[in-house]
């Protein structure tokens, strides 16, 4: 069921964050003994044999992730194991699985999602798979015409799902991709306009933080800093952890916009005390005080760390390999961090600097669409 589905992510995740990798090995190991993977759906079954190719793949048991190779078909998947020099022997059947540009990932993601909107179109879960679908593969006008056809009108969204608040959330993104931007602003101050109940709605803390991000990104502090109010608050009752590492760095970012480095220093320290929450946006929160010293050695602690490194070489890549929302004014790892010698001799070892030829659709599609504007 959908419930045991996200138990068990939840369960998995928990065993992340403990360093439990063992047991999560013998977890996926587990869920994919075919009397019981033939019981989840074809997305869950994608996600579990994806993350037992990385757990063997992490473990050394490189044979043993070989065979799994063909459920790696989410393009984050596909990115990280670009990326992870424990793969190595293995890039050139992940670098063949992907594509130039990771064109053959990010399509083939996009008629799956295609059928499975075709076959069930009012489901909110399979509209939000293809909104995400699209917009990865740099499709932003279908994003667009796809969810407009399917939410809810402005004065009705008290009756938002998660699972419509994330294509809603992917819209925006695809209308700022298409310079659209008071139309995206607009869909994240309804969203933000709901009120919180944790029971039905602890869901609603992604989108006000992506809210504040968002316009963090935007240059517009003035109108960051009381979206970060917001965020925090949300953040605080219902958020996790990592939420709560995304609110400060947010935070940084915008008092540093606004002129206000004085006020940075008790931040920087809260930061810096939870850092091993989430150690790669700890890491960029950093750079907005200009710690680059302290970011350097929160990096260098996860390149050390066999359980962290992974998420620590991919916040090492240049943001041209994102998948998602590629506009930002925040500063980057890849630029700031990554080139250090305290920190270029451990990421050799453990990570690579994703080929060029990998830069995704997504990417692409984003620069064109700016170059087309700027010819108008």
């Amino acid at each position: 069921t959908d419930d045991e589905s996200r138990f068990f992510l939840y369960l998995a995740r928990t065993y992340d964050s403990a360093k439990l990798t063992e047991r999560s090995l013998s977890l996926f190991r587990a869920l994919s003994a075919p009397e019981r993977f033939a019981k989840f759906s074809e997305e869950d079954r994608d996600a579990i044999g994806s993350k037992l190719f990385l757990l063997e793949a992490e473990a050394g048991n490189i044979a043993a992730a070989s065979e799994k190779l063909g459920y790696l078909k989410s393009p984050y998947s596909i990115r990280s194991a670009l990326a992870d020099r424990r793969l190595a022997p293995l890039w050139p059947q992940v670098g063949a699985m992907a594509g130039p540009n990771m064109a053959l990932t990010l399509n083939a993601r996009v008629d799956r999602a295609k059928l499975r909107f075709d076959a069930a179109p009012t489901g909110d879960g399979e509209l939000k798979e293809l909104a995400e679908a699209y917009l990865t593969a740099g499709r932003f006008a279908d994003v667009v015409a796809l969810v407009a056809a399917k939410e809810p009108a402005p004065d009705d969204y008290g009756s938002l799902t998660e699972n419509m608040g994330w294509a809603l959330n992917a819209k925006v993104y695809a209308l700022d991709a298409l310079g659209r931007h008071e139309e995206a602003e607009a869909i994240f101050d309804r969203i933000a306009g709901l009120k919180l109940d944790d029971r039905t709605r602890g869901w609603l803390v992604n989108f006000v933080i992506n809210r504040a991000l968002r316009l963090v990104d935007r240059g517009d502090a003035g109108k960051a800093l009381p979206a970060i109010d917001l965020a925090d608050r949300i953040a605080t009752e219902a958020g996790s952890d990592y939420a709560r590492m995304l609110v400060r760095g947010a935070r940084m970012c915008a008092l540093r916009e606004s002129g206000r480095a004085a006020d940075l220093a008790p931040l920087l320290a809260e930061v810096s005390e939870h850092a091993a929450e989430a150690p790669a946006e700890a890491a960029e929160a950093m750079l907005c005080a200009d710690a680059d010293d302290q970011a350097a050695k929160v990096v260098r602690d996860a390149l050390t760390d066999p359980a962290r490194s992974a998420a620590m070489i991919e916040a090492l890549q240049s943001r041209d390999f994102g998948l998602y929302y590629g506009e930002s004014n925040r500063p980057q790892l890849f630029e700031r961090i990554r080139k250090r010698r305290d920190v270029a001799s451990l990421f050799d070892k453990v990570g690579r600097d994703i080929p060029r030829e990998f830069v995704p659709l997504f990417t692409l599609r984003l620069m064109q669409a700016r170059a087309a504007r700027a010819a108008e």
